[in-house]
């Protein structure tokens, strides 16, 4: 399966590392964008949380695939000048740089945007850091769980009462964000086309897990006061989490409480008068402590299964609580087309990895094209770029590059395939 062609002629250097970063370009990648990816000998981070994380020990990594997929590989260590004068030949090519680099970091080994700019006019310069480049915390470390998650109020939303916080998955923040950075790199990008002139796109975890919050962020100040957590006993009967009778979790979300209450309430046979009296939201709200009781006890006198007939029977929004394990076989996700199978030939696994969201009518459904190996392509793209068989032993000799299957270069075998 090849690429989509959406951004075909768009160049881009991914300097980056970890999750948020890496998943723009891979993004970029997946729509058409020739990705060209960085990685030290030692490879990157992401490669062993198969092993920290999840103990997996084999090497098969379907989350470094997801994030690093439709990407070519080369090995370069920019520590030394003559890795640093292959960078720059790399990047003086680019259309876009993605990085994650604090701007301390970024100026001390020259590759903050002024200098980049003076160099390359037309270059968009994307980049991803916990908090951004503006502002108090400007400069702190983070990760999408201490600024997405904790800082911008996702974590204290989330707690129920009386319990402590729960330590989010990893990547929770990640994708969003590299999501968010991607669509601004688009943006950067028709301005550079048309004027010649490209920017610099930032984008924090921390704003990024703001712009997740924006409702209750809005509502929790004047004059509206609105308080998180919420329970399930704030909520109004069709607007809350409710357990079926063979145990089941689900959620009733009803968006219109005005119409979707009466054609529930007929085919439950209330009285209507209680009707007339609740059919208005506002008018409901007084009801709730004496409605509690009788929708709890419905709810839990027939199993999902019913529910879910008869709920979409009257076209009231609901949904089973899910767990990633029933995910991964969920025959809505795979009959979406959100699931996409890989097979690993180091261990004769096949792991089902997640699509990107978007998809496209004529382009077609966005496919991962497995990720490379550390240094896979590093002799053909340095060939691409003009350098000779000389020049390359010579980079190989002062290891400027690493090359798959060199000795310092981290090789294991976790090649993937379409499944």
């Amino acid at each position: 399966m090849a690429k989509l062609d959406l951004l075909a002629g768009m160049k881009v250097v991914d300097f980056s590392s970890y999750v948020a970063a890496p998943t723009c370009a891979k993004l970029l990648g997946e729509y058409g964008a020739e990705v060209i990816r960085i990685e030290p000998n030692i490879s990157d981070s992401v490669r062993f949380v198969a092993s920290q994380v999840y103990g997996v020990a084999d090497g098969t990594n379907p989350l470094y695939d997801v994030i690093n997929g439709n990407k070519r590989q080369i090995c370069l260590n920019t520590r030394i000048p003559e890795g640093k004068e292959v960078l720059q030949r790399l990047i003086g090519e680019a259309d876009v740089f993605v990085c994650n680099l604090r701007e301390a970091q970024a100026k001390r080994v020259g590759l903050d945007f002024e200098t980049l700019h003076a160099k390359y006019p037309k270059l968009v310069y994307a980049n991803v850091t916990g908090y951004g480049d503006k502002g108090i915390n400007a400069g702190k470390p983070g990760f999408d769980a201490t600024a997405y998650h904790n800082r911008s109020g996702l974590s204290y939303a989330a707690l129920a009462a009386g319990s402590e916080p729960s330590l989010p998955y990893p990547g929770l923040g990640d994708i969003p964000t590299g999501t968010y950075l991607a669509l601004g790199v688009l943006a950067a990008y028709i301005k550079a086309q048309r004027t010649g002139e490209g920017d610099f796109v930032s984008v924090s975890l921390y704003g990024a897990g703001m712009w997740s919050a924006v409702s209750p962020i809005v509502f929790a100040q004047e004059p509206y006061n609105d308080q998180m957590p919420k329970s399930r006993e704030n909520s109004i009967g069709l607007g809350r989490h409710y357990k079926s009778a063979d145990g089941r979790w689900f959620i009733v979300n009803s968006g219109n409480w005005e119409k979707d209450w009466p054609p529930f309430a007929a085919a439950m046979g209330v009285d209507p008068a209680l009707v007339a009296k609740t059919y208005r939201h506002l008018d409901a709200l007084p009801h709730i402590p004496q409605m509690r009781p009788w929708f709890e006890e419905l709810f839990a006198s027939q199993t999902y299964e019913y529910w879910d007939k008869l709920l979409t029977e009257l076209d009231i929004a609901h949904e089973l609580c899910m767990s990633f394990q029933e995910i991964v076989n969920d025959p809505v996700a795979i009959s979406a087309d959100l699931l996409q199978e890989l097979h690993y030939d180091y261990t004769d696994n096949t792991a089902r990895v997640v699509r990107s969201p978007a998809h496209f009518r004529l382009a077609g459904v966005p496919d991962t094209i497995p990720a490379r190996t550390v240094g896979e392509d590093t002799l053909a793209i340095l060939k691409e770029y003009g350098y000779s068989e000389e020049e390359i032993a010579e980079l190989k000799a002062k290891k400027a590059v690493g090359v798959e299957g060199d000795p310092d270069v981290y090789n294991r075998k976790w090649r993937s395939k379409f499944g």
